[in-house]
């Protein structure tokens, strides 16, 4: 016997022992991966060869299941119920979406007060309550209504964070100053003030990145007068915002519960060796409104949660994260403005001062 014909007697035996320990092995436990498995070299286009070390690689039936499921569109090829099903999905959920923007968009043609620019609305209602309050009680109440709610709102120039909260304090001093010198009657004091401190808060929240909501507004044909009422005034809430807007989130929502609804759909074409590896999209507890802290931070765990805002989720952790920084900064600005004591030197005080002691022009 020469050599080749050893070599091959030997490479046959081998091959021979190997087959059957597989064999054998497979007998034992059903196979679970890849090397488990026997080769098939007819299969080409899965193998990946390493030109050094002569391995194949393949993906397992486990892993061909996963991405097939992943895959809706490639379920649906051999199936034309299913495929149908998924695409009344996507037409219901297209459809959903496009009647929320257009009653949005309804909203907006029928009322146009909701998308005027809420500073220039509240100005204008904050100049009514205090020309209201002042009417016949200091010289000049026409002018001086007009200063005050300049000072608390300060939308007509392009000032700083720091000189609106200067002329916000100064403001709150001069009504405290009026009140005491020009008001006659306690409880007319008290409301004046109250509306004052009121209209100050609102102006401050706006300051640190609130929002005032639309339903500020009272459905009325003389807005800006409804809203200037005292009673009006003090039922304002402003709100800290969303990355998002209204339509947004709820785009969010709906493709939230349109992929649960496709996970329940595609469970029966799943391989069952798959159950418990493949993560279901989690039913979220959607809060109705976020008016108050709480609902507020359970819109920014959502909106920050990658099965929930998706690919939208990186970005919103990031405006989050700024929007803490821009309104910690606002609040060192502003309480720094609330310790001054003394603005003889602010020059809109000293004009409503000239105001008040000049004689109004008969």
């Amino acid at each position: 016997m020469d050599v080749s014909t050893a070599t091959e007697h030997r490479h046959s035996s081998e091959i021979t022992t190997n087959a059957q320990k597989h064999k054998q092995r497979n007998l034992e436990k059903p196979a679970t991966d890849a090397q488990d498995k026997p080769e098939n070299t007819a299969s080409s286009s899965n193998s990946t060869y390493n030109s050094k070390v002569a391995a194949i690689v393949r993906i397992s039936e486990e892993g061909r299941e996963a991405l097939k499921v992943m895959k809706y569109d490639d379920v649906a090829e051999s199936d034309s119920e299913l495929a149908a099903k998924l695409k009344n999905m996507d037409e219901s959920f297209a459809s959903r979406i496009q009647e929320f923007r257009a009653r949005k968009d309804a909203q907006l043609a029928e009322d146009p007060w909701l998308a005027t620019p809420m500073p220039s609305c509240i100005e204008a209602a904050a100049h009514i309550s205090i020309y209201n309050a002042l009417d016949g009680k200091v010289e000049n109440f026409t002018d001086v209504s007009a200063q005050l709610s300049n000072m608390l709102f300060n939308i007509n120039s392009n000032s700083d964070l720091e000189t609106r909260a200067i002329d916000r304090e100064a403001a709150k001093k001069l009504a405290g100053h009026i009140a005491e010198n020009y008001l006659t009657e306690p409880k007319e004091k008290q409301a004046f003030l109250d509306i004052i401190n009121k209209l100050a808060e609102i102006s401050e929240l706006r300051d640190k990145g609130y929002e005032i909501p639309s339903q500020a507004f009272v459905n009325t044909d003389d807005k800006i007068t409804e809203w200037a009422k005292a009673s009006a005034i003090m039922d304002i809430k402003p709100i800290k915002p969303l990355p998002q807007n209204e339509a947004q989130i709820q785009s969010l929502i709906e493709y939230s519960d349109e992929k649960r609804a496709r996970d329940e759909l595609l469970k029966p074409y799943r391989n069952p060796a798959l159950a418990g590896k493949i993560q279901e999209t989690p039913k979220f507890n959607i809060p109705k409104s976020y008016t108050d802290e709480a609902d507020w931070e359970k819109w920014k765990e959502l909106l920050c949660n990658e099965n929930f805002a998706t690919y939208q989720a990186e970005q919103n952790k990031t405006w989050y994260a700024d929007f803490s920084k821009n309104l910690q900064a606002a609040t060192d600005t502003i309480n720094k403005a609330k310790s001054i004591t003394d603005f003889s030197s602010n020059e809109k005080w000293n004009v409503v001062m000239n105001l008040l002691s000049t004689p109004t022009q008969k």
